[in-house]
């Protein structure tokens, strides 16, 4: 139980190195946002895949063989094709759009573990640091 509260207790959380990674990734998954919103204008799926296939191989291959940055969204907003969406594409990349449910299942893990830990150690000496340990993470916020 120790070795929880030391773990916890010593958690440091890097935003700008969280957003840093993420920012590498997002374009990617956002791919298929851009799609169904040009599909949405009118816009072939097919053919809005294969722009979005050819684009992201390019950005890709700059990430993996040259280790350059992911510029697929500056090569999204370069292709005349993506126009109709020019405008869209900076909200499309909000990373709130790709967490799901993951707010809700925190606050209920947690909820469940705090209520575990009351029952399993009311009373004992561990319970204490465990709730303590529990109840700091519980309240950082994840954005």
């Amino acid at each position: 139980m120790m070795t929880l509260d030391n773990v916890v207790s010593g958690l440091v959380v890097y935003p700008q190195r969280i957003n840093s990674r993420l920012m590498e990734e997002l374009p990617f998954m956002a791919t298929e946002n851009i799609i169904m919103k040009l599909v949405s204008l009118g816009a072939s799926r097919q053919e809005a895949h294969e722009e979005i296939r050819v684009l992201s191989h390019q950005a890709s291959d700059v990430v993996k063989k040259e280790g350059g940055r992911n510029d697929l969204i500056e090569r999204i907003k370069k292709t005349k094709y993506f126009e109709p969406i020019w405008a869209e594409v900076d909200g499309m990349l909000d990373a709130k759009n790709f967490i799901g449910r993951f707010v809700l299942l925190r606050i209920s893990f947690v909820r469940y573990y705090l209520r575990s830990c009351e029952i399993c150690f009311y009373g004992s000496h561990c319970s204490e640091i465990i709730m303590s340990s529990l109840h700091r993470f519980s309240l950082r916020k994840y954005r």
